[in-house]
C-alpha cells in the first residue's frame, strides 16, 4: 500500500478510474461496498473514491485475480490461502 500513498486522498470518479486503472466499474463498485476502497464524496450521481485505494485493489486484482477468487481479507490485505502460507514458510 505505501507504494501508492502519494495518492492517498486524491479523489476520482468511479468511471474515470475505470478506464484509468482499466478495470470494470463493477469491480471497484464491488470493492467500495466491501470497504476496500474508501469512497470520499459524491456529485449528483457520480461517485468519488480514492485513488490510493484504487491503485492498490488494482495491483492485487492483477498479481492474483482470477474469476471468483478471493483477493482481500475483511481487513482489506491480501488474501492468502492455505496452500500458499505452507509454501511460504516452508
Amino acid at each position: 500500500y505505501q507504494k501508492h500513498a502519494h495518492l492517498k486522498g486524491n479523489p476520482i470518479w468511479i468511471s474515470e478510474a475505470a478506464r484509468q486503472y482499466r478495470v470494470l466499474p463493477q469491480t471497484l463498485w464491488k470493492w467500495v461496498k466491501a470497504g476496500y476502497i474508501k469512497q470520499v464524496g459524491t456529485k449528483g450521481n457520480k461517485t468519488l473514491i480514492d485513488e490510493a485505494d484504487v491503485a492498490y485493489c488494482v495491483e492485487i486484482y492483477r498479481k492474483r485475480g482470477k474469476p471468483g477468487r478471493i483477493l482481500f481479507n475483511p481487513d482489506g490485505t491480501p488474501y492468502k490461502s492455505k496452500t500458499e502460507h505452507m509454501t511460504a514458510h516452508g
